[in-house]
């Protein structure tokens, strides 16, 4: 049921082989996923910290094969795949990091911040409880962040293509 709601899945996004072959692959990853996971559950450390650092692994190794999955969703050919695929292994190289780092740290911090206060609080809601004034005053910025920051010269959203 998996690999097949996946597989239409690709197909309702399009009738080119790279969407067949992204929602083959994003099916093929669930039915692997839920084969291994009675292993992946045996192995798993049962320790504090080494807990913690398993999760982060598994995690770091979901979100590339996802990744991956997109490269393939993006393609417009097999040649621009492989073009894809190999630039992507062999000439990968962060750019300035001084002009990407502050934008990326001034949205991903706050987002943190709140992430590790509902952890320390152990509530979903330490925002919401917040002062109503304490609360618009951070949407905004972060807003106008989004804004700011936003890339304004990129590709087209790709769902627009749909």
């Amino acid at each position: 049921n998996l690999g097949l709601t996946m597989l239409l899945g690709g197909l309702w996004h399009g009738a080119a082989w790279t969407y067949v072959i992204w929602g083959a692959y994003q099916g093929a990853l669930l039915i692997v996923h839920r084969l291994c996971r009675p292993l992946l559950d045996k192995v798993a450390p049962r320790g504090g910290l080494a807990i913690k650092a398993w999760w982060l692994l598994r995690v770091a190794v979901m979100f590339q094969l996802a990744c991956l999955g997109w490269m393939i969703f993006r393609a417009d050919s097999w040649a621009h795949l492989s073009a894809l695929f190999t630039r992507a292994v062999s000439d990968f190289s962060p750019g300035d990091v001084s002009v990407w780092l502050p934008g990326l740290a001034l949205l991903v911090l706050p987002l943190a911040g709140f992430q590790i206060l509902q952890g320390l609080t152990g509530r979903l809601d330490t925002v919401l409880r917040w002062p109503a004034p304490l609360r618009v005053v951070t949407y905004v910025v972060i807003a106008f962040a989004i804004i700011l920051l936003g890339e304004d010269h990129g590709a087209p959203f790709i769902y627009f293509q749909f």
